[in-house]
């Protein structure tokens, strides 16, 4: 039986292991790159599966021209069900209240402005832990780890603990026994966590040093897998986070923090529609060329064949090839091992690649899950690692169901309804529409 290799280019999640070892060896940087590391560039908007996560990672590790690290500090913040689980717990174990409804207590909660005040403590606390754990490039800082401590703040390694942020919201959202007071006091309790002496002398401290050893802190915001948009508690607790980074930025005493944070284009609109302007002037919106595409799938392909069929490296003029060209992938790489074109189901020829990106919504981790399916199908057929029209043809059309599901798990709370909705629509269509025909049915 042929061996038919799991993943043959790589894992979809860039938060598995194995994948992150890889990465740096197949990260692509796109046109908007530069635009990223621009210090004035706050938020990054992509949709899911347009390769956040992995960006946030490599921007890490980023170097100068004189390959230096580009930021001496570096910290992520990530807990997928941050917003969601805060914001509801607020409602439901708070707001559910009558009493609560009942009274003038309610006008006074303002679920945007707790987040807003709780992320500027976050992002400042995250920065501080980012000095603490690097020790080796620390002066004095003192104050930093004494408030540190002494609230039980300090994180491990590279990514600020979840624990360290629940602990946080757990003492003040939850340390009250009467329900309808603790959603006030959580806001009086964020904020007077802003104007203690001591965490106040800690941030001077950060900005000092900062600012003495000419030091840069990159702080990544990646929090948002799953999108409850249906929720208002949960858009303004993330409305609360932009508000946050804006602000914290407009301090000019900041200079030296840098804050990258990723947000999902597919609520980008409500999630600014706080202040359109102000995100807009401070995002980059993530988009893929033919070109990026081509290449990141044939750097994956070729890591492929080195490791499982090494004879074929003498086929290949690997030194010649420039990745970051698109004539260049075609002719001495892409076209070796695929078919130049494709015969469409009404028989028209079609560029290959091209064939492969109608079938998606042109996103990395689609076409990485496409390719994987076009490789696996050659390994069964034995034609690997040549790739014939049938392998692609076969391989682009295997489980599109899979596809459909995960552009719409964002949406994950109305995809039930939306899947029913769907059957119902097209239950006496045939699989292949016209044009004409599509539009009075959707």
């Amino acid at each position: 039986m042929p061996k038919v290799t799991k993943d043959p280019l790589g894992c979809l999640d860039a938060n598995n292991l194995k994948e992150k070892e890889t990465l740096s060896q197949h990260f692509i940087k796109t046109s908007d790159y530069e635009d990223v590391l621009n210090p004035q560039t706050l938020f990054i908007s992509g949709r899911k599966g347009d390769g956040k996560t992995a960006l946030a990672f490599m921007l890490k590790d980023e170097k100068d021209r004189k390959n230096r690290l580009r930021y001496e500090y570096a910290i992520v913040i990530r807990n997928y069900e941050f917003y969601h689980s805060i914001a509801i717990s607020m409602r439901e174990n708070i707001l559910s209240s009558k009493a609560a409804y009942n009274s003038q207590i309610q006008e006074k909660i303002d679920v945007r402005t707790y987040f807003e005040k709780l992320w500027q403590y976050i992002i400042y606390i995250a920065a501080m832990n980012t000095i603490v754990n690097d020790s080796d490039k620390c002066g004095n800082i003192e104050p930093i780890k004494e408030y540190l401590s002494s609230n039980n703040l300090i994180a491990e390694g590279g990514e600020i603990a979840d624990n360290v942020i629940n602990r946080v919201v757990t003492q003040d959202l939850f340390d009250d026994e009467n329900p309808i007071l603790q959603a006030v006091a959580s806001v009086v309790r964020i904020q007077e966590r802003l104007d203690d002496p001591s965490f106040k002398r800690a941030i001077d401290t950060l900005r000092d040093h900062l600012k003495k050893e000419k030091h840069t802190i990159l702080i990544v915001i990646d929090t948002l897998e799953k999108y409850y948009s249906a929720e208002e508690e949960f858009l303004k607790a993330v409305q609360g986070m932009l508000i946050a980074v804006h602000e914290i930025k407009l301090n000019s005493d900041n200079i030296r923090i840098h804050i990258k944070c990723f947000l999902p284009a597919e609520l980008h609109d409500r999630f600014s529609d706080w202040n359109p302007s102000k995100v807009f002037d401070g995002t980059v919106f993530l988009r893929w060329s033919y070109k990026e595409l081509l290449s990141l799938i044939s750097k994956r392909y070729f890591t492929y064949i080195k490791k499982y069929y090494p004879e074929f490296n003498d086929h290949l003029n690997t030194s010649e090839i420039d990745w970051n060209n698109k004539d260049s992938v075609r002719h001495l790489f892409w076209d070796y091992f695929f078919p130049k074109q494709v015969t469409d189901h009404f028989g028209a020829k079609e560029d290959s690649f091209n064939y492969i990106l109608r079938h998606s919504q042109r996103k990395p981790r689609e076409i990485i899950y496409i390719v994987n399916r076009i490789i696996n199908n050659s390994e069964r057929n034995g034609n690997i690692p040549k790739i014939t029209e049938e392998d692609i043809r076969v391989g682009v059309h295997d489980n599109l169901e899979q596809l459909v599901r995960d552009n719409l798990f964002a949406h994950h709370d109305k995809l039930d309804r939306l899947v029913k909705i769907v059957q119902i629509a097209f239950a006496n269509e045939s699989n292949v529409l016209s044009g004409k025909k599509l539009g009075p049915v959707s």
